[in-house]
């Protein structure tokens, strides 16, 4: 075994657990979040930022995953990371117009990139 192999499986052993246990959290705060408070007054944009967070943790931990995989394996998961960078520009974009009342042009971009997010992960 050599050292890069040990580090490659230490490295996965370290990040996986957190990244679940992450995910996890999220995932609860967020159902909570809809049984209790719903579409009543601060739901929406706590809802908001759990889908921000989630997004962001998807795209560290497909990251973290590519670092480990060999070639084939490291195009893919990085056009996953591209995947979720653009679903979290919408997602950001989406949860800016839903506080601030962005202008016409800002709700179009959104539902672009809404639309296409999927794309790179087709690709792969």
């Amino acid at each position: 075994m050599t050292f890069s192999t040990e580090l490659r499986s230490s490295y996965k052993k370290l990040t996986a657990p957190i990244a679940f246990v992450g995910g996890c959290c999220l995932l609860v705060l967020q159902a909570l979040n809809v049984i209790f408070l719903g579409v009543r007054s601060p739901g929406p944009v706590f809802s908001d930022l759990l889908q921000l967070g989630l997004a962001t943790l998807c795209i560290v931990a497909a990251y973290r995953a590519s670092r480990v995989s060999e070639t084939f394996g490291r195009f893919s998961w990085r056009l996953g990371v591209a995947t979720f960078a653009i679903f979290l520009s919408a997602q950001a974009l989406a949860s800016y117009d839903n506080v601030f009342h962005a202008p016409h042009y800002v709700q179009w971009v959104v539902n672009v990139l809404f639309f296409f997010w999927l794309t790179p992960l087709g690709m792969a």
